[in-house]
């Protein structure tokens, strides 16, 4: 990804925007979370609430504008014998603030922070600034997509060391194909990605020691990862409904192609069963299978609630849902051991309760 790139779009979007604008849309989002994590190194209780905002505005046919995030405010009791990973964290979090340009039907670029949610078992809760691009086709029940992305990887900021000046930006660049249909009553979908993650910081290479990456060190001076992150991910998801009932299958798996074997591999799998008792109420079951080796990708940017890299085990969750309301209510519970021991893992467990709303502002 270049600057003038990101120059040439931003002219782009900035001329399309004087056309006529439309009436914006505006959601609320209240979720009430208390969350309790044990294992060897971290243990933490915490309570609170994430108040969000989901922000669209078509400022024209060919441009919309979309903001996504979240005020956290929260207390609790936290020890760790490394980094804050799980404690109370009170702030704004941007999941995403981006322009979507359109300027024909099937081109499709976007320029801002970006969300990552389509590499479950690789990025985690994490968005980036970078620009993508996509090419869809609509063929009736089906649609066949082409998508690439050049970002500048988020990372935690940190004294600067003296190395720092003869280092570059870290990146995170992915290329990916996928193929949809729906039906009446279901839908269906497979992908698959090429990713990259280049000039990882020093603090990034420092925290993921922790969380299940090899390397050597153990402090911000010293810390190093062994592998390089660049590999193919892959997943799918089905849905159906029959009657009352509704179930979905889904799974995602990655692997780096830098590690040797028993290292650089990951799978999630998920199974969810609900049952609508009435238009008001919607109860469901959800479990899930996961199975990330260490050098799988960055530990930095992996899922903290499956205890992050080299992890293995499953995560359980039942919930209420009253549509007309709306409200939520979820149960779940997690538990994952260490794939091969270290120093700085052990037995990790997580459960949280969680009460959840929305409101349509505009």
């Amino acid at each position: 990804m270049t600057f003038s790139k990101l120059v040439f779009l931003s002219l782009i979007l900035s001329v399309s925007a004087y056309a006529l604008t439309r009436e914006p849309g505006l959601d609320l989002s209240l979720e009430f979370e208390g969350r309790w994590v044990e294992e060897t190194f971290h243990r933490a209780q915490t309570g609170g609430l994430d108040v969000g905002a989901q922000f669209d505005h078509n400022l024209s046919d060919s441009l919309t504008v979309s903001i996504d995030a979240i005020g956290r405010l929260q207390t609790g009791a936290y020890v760790s014998s490394f980094v804050d990973e799980y404690g109370a964290q009170q702030g704004l979090v941007l999941r995403e603030a981006s322009m979507r340009w359109t300027p024909f039907v099937p081109l499709q670029l976007r320029w801002g922070v970006l969300p990552h949610n389509t590499l479950p078992t690789l990025i985690h809760d994490k968005a980036f600034t970078g620009v993508g691009e996509r090419l869809s086709l609509d063929a009736g029940a089906w649609r066949f997509s082409i998508d690439a992305e050049q970002s500048f990887a988020s990372s935690p900021s940190r004294t600067l060391f003296p190395t720092f000046a003869n280092s570059q930006f870290p990146a995170f660049l992915k290329e990916a194909a996928s193929v949809n249909y729906w039906w009446q009553d279901g839908s269906a979908g497979l992908y698959v990605q090429h990713f990259a993650f280049l000039n990882l910081s020093r603090e990034v290479e420092y925290r993921s020691r922790f969380f299940g990456n090899s390397g050597t060190g153990s402090t911000r001076e010293n810390a190093s990862l062994s592998y390089n992150f660049h590999g193919i991910a892959l997943g799918g998801n089905w849905e159906a409904r029959w009657g009352s009932l509704r179930s979905n299958l889904q799974f995602d798996a990655h692997r780096n192609f830098d590690p040797p074997p028993g290292k650089r591999d990951a799978l999630l799998g998920t199974v969810g069963l609900a049952w609508q008792w009435s238009p008001a109420v919607v109860s469901g079951l959800t479990v899930s299978l996961f199975h990330i080796e260490s050098d799988a990708g960055p530990g930095f940017y992996s899922n903290k609630f499956l205890g992050h890299n080299n992890r293995r085990g499953l995560g359980a969750s039942v919930y209420l849902d009253f549509p007309t309301t709306p409200l939520r209510v979820e149960l779940g519970y997690t538990n994952a051991e260490p794939i091969d021991a270290n120093a700085f893992q052990n037995r990790f467990q997580q459960a949280f309760l969680l009460f959840e709303t929305s409101y349509d502002l505009l």
